[in-house]
């Protein structure tokens, strides 16, 4: 997912989850070996795959953005984003290899930026309901496209601003990344977000915008 390339780490207290940060946690060297990845699962392919892509967008509309962030941002997204769903079906070493080096600029591009709205809000799927990370980051990345994209962005994900949440509902689809949020207290897990990644978002997110995201996923329940 590139975490080989961040100063990042997760750990769990008492069932909650919390990012750690430290310069020391970044290697002196990454080797990335795509070969580790050819025998994966579709489901695992594709959830790791969207962690790195979402990683890639987040970072690319960061409000901590720079311009070397945004370079690998977009490298990482032209590596990812048609390559993906052909993987999940029809893996390839080729397909295997560009995905891979993919998820490595996304993680260099977070480094620098850290993650927003949709990591933030993609703690209590995880640590309450048992989603895998990258799922439970795509849960919400539809919406935060929406509001957070440009036209640069959207002409990177082959969508445009009146579609690109309902094109990125049909994209989790073609990965196999199920939406259905059934048993899920939709109103706990966003009162769970995580202030510190929520507070790296391009746009404010207002009480308005809470709600906006709460009838979003009842949507999508």
């Amino acid at each position: 997912t590139g975490a080989e390339a961040t100063k990042f780490a997760v750990v769990y207290k008492n069932g909650v989850k919390h990012s750690v940060e430290d310069e020391l946690i970044l290697p002196d060297y990454a080797i990335v070996y795509p070969p580790f990845t050819y025998n994966n699962s579709p489901y695992l392919t594709a959830c790791t795959g969207i962690d790195a892509l979402a990683q890639a967008i987040e970072a690319f509309w960061s409000k901590n953005a720079t311009v070397e962030s945004k370079e690998y941002a977009i490298k990482a997204i032209q590596l990812l984003w048609q390559q993906l769903p052909q993987l999940v079906h029809n893996s390839t070493p080729q397909l295997r290899n560009e995905v891979a080096e993919g998820a490595y600029w996304a993680g260099r591009a977070i480094n620098i930026t850290k993650t927003t709205a949709p990591h933030a809000y993609s703690y209590a799927f995880t640590s309450d309901y048992g989603y895998p990370h990258g799922h439970a980051v795509a849960l919400t990345l539809p919406f935060f496209i929406a509001l957070n994209g440009n036209d640069e962005l959207y002409a990177l994900l082959q969508t445009n601003r009146d579609n690109c949440m309902s094109d990125m509902v049909a994209y989790l689809q073609q990965i196999d990344i199920d939406c259905n949020l059934k048993n899920i207290d939709i109103d706990a897990v966003l009162s769970k977000v995580n202030i510190q990644r929520l507070a790296n978002n391009p746009i404010n997110i207002t009480n308005e915008i809470v709600q906006q995201l709460r009838e979003y996923l009842r949507i999508i329940k």
